[in-house]
């Protein structure tokens, strides 16, 4: 994942937390993000806010638990809030309540 930050090759970062997602769905066990993860995600958002592609850093956010700041990034860059992120969203915020 960090060759492709490196090389801002975007649409691989992509796949690659989407395949992370999917996988911690399938096993249907809860991924801890540890804050060396985090700071991953944050690195790679900031990669795609450097090159104005809002959606992207968004999804990365939220991947990363970073609520507060990836519905901030929607208000301020007009990013659409799509069922699929309020849902993960939601759910987090339920899951985190038991």
């Amino acid at each position: 994942m960090a060759l492709a930050v490196k090389h801002k090759l975007f649409d691989y970062v992509k796949r690659i937390s989407q395949e992370i997602e999917s996988n911690a769905e399938q096993n249907e066990s809860k991924v801890t993000i540890s804050a060396g993860g985090n700071s991953n995600y944050q690195q790679m958002a900031e990669q795609f806010i450097a090159n104005q592609q809002y959606d992207k850093a968004v999804q990365l956010l939220t991947a990363g638990k970073q609520y507060d700041q990836a519905l901030q990034m929607c208000v301020d860059h007009d990013v659409m809030i799509s069922e699929e992120l309020s849902n993960q969203i939601l759910k987090d915020k339920e899951s985190a309540k038991y």
